[in-house]
This record gives C-alpha cells, sequence and structure tokens, in this order.
C-alpha cells in the first residue's frame, strides 16, 4: 500500500510524495516509492490516503525527503542518501541514466538526451531510450529530468507538462 503526503512549492509546482511500507520481520522500512507532479497525479485514479499514525511513526523519513526538498529549491549541494528510495521499478538502464543524470548535472544546467546517453557510456544514438527513462522517471526534482533537452536545443517533452518544465529551468536560472 502507498501512502501520500503533499510537498508545495510556491509559484512552481505541487508534488504528491508516495511511500511505500515493507515488512521487515517485526519492523516496518518506509522508503519514498514515486514522486508525483500534483497535475499528473490529479489525472490518475490512485486516491491519497494519510495516514496520521504512519507519518508520526515514520517522521524521521519523512522530514529526511521533504529536507531535501526543501534544499533543491533553495539551490543548496546536498548529499542524499539513496537508501530511502525505492527502485524496484526501475531497469538497470533507468537507473545508470538516472545516476548519471544526478552526477553530471548542476542548477542552471542543461544537457542533450544524448550527451546523457554518452555520459553513461552509450552510444548517441541511445537518445530515444535516454528519454523513455526521463518519463519514467519516478523521482522528478532529485533525478533532474527537467533539466534533459533536444540537441537542437528545443525543451521536449516532460512528465508534468512542458509549462513546469520552463518554470524549474528558469527557477533555476532565476537564482543562481
Amino acid at each position: 500500500m502507498l501512502y501520500f503526503c503533499e510537498y508545495k512549492v510556491e509559484k512552481i509546482c505541487d508534488l504528491i510524495l508516495a511511500f511505500k511500507i515493507d515488512k521487515n520481520q517485526n519492523d516496518q522500512i518506509i522508503k519514498l516509492s514515486r514522486i508525483y507532479f500534483k497535475n499528473v497525479f490529479a489525472k490518475t485514479k490512485i486516491k491519497i490516503i494519510q495516514n496520521v499514525l504512519l507519518i508520526h511513526r515514520h517522521k524521521k523519513i519523512i522530514k529526511k525527503i521533504f529536507d531535501y526538498l526543501d534544499d533543491i529549491f533553495k539551490l543548496k549541494k546536498i548529499e542524499i542518501d539513496f537508501s530511502d528510495f525505492d527502485f524496484s521499478k526501475c531497469s538497470n538502464f533507468e537507473r545508470k541514466i538516472l545516476f548519471c543524470l544526478y552526477n553530471n548535472t548542476k542548477y542552471g544546467d542543461t544537457i542533450s538526451y544524448s550527451k546523457l546517453a554518452e555520459l553513461a557510456g552509450y552510444n548517441k544514438n541511445y537518445s530515444r531510450a535516454v528519454g523513455n527513462a526521463m518519463a519514467k522517471n519516478p523521482f522528478p526534482i532529485i533525478f533532474p529530468c527537467h533539466r534533459v533537452i533536444k540537441s537542437n536545443g528545443m525543451l521536449g517533452n516532460f512528465q508534468a507538462g512542458i509549462n513546469i518544465k520552463k518554470k524549474l529551468l528558469e527557477f533555476e536560472n532565476l537564482y543562481l
């Protein structure tokens, strides 16, 4: 079962964070399962369940994820503990591309799909596969897929729509 919390980003976009609980013997392990843009989440048929007991019991991890997002939107350099993230729905290729993106772009940077493919050790012709990995990115903002653009300089697609992609890029460039 997934549990959801809302994270508000003034003037850019609101996010819905999905947390998954795994039971490990007598213990419960909570991991961030996915970050949705609220405008995309609204189109799904998922009902939001905000369990106050869950949030209280696991407030440390939830606060940690919120702190990551706070720092990202303050354009701070941060170190993230990815053991708190559930990558079970990502292929090895997708994980490799996401971490390559994370490690090779800074606030205000953009990178083309083909250049990202090359940095990850693939032929530049893998640009479409990179685009598919960006479309399936379960943790946008953390893995900043809004920074990936077409090699001709056009923005390309984005999970939450091109307007949100523009807002995120403008935000990063404006406050650097």
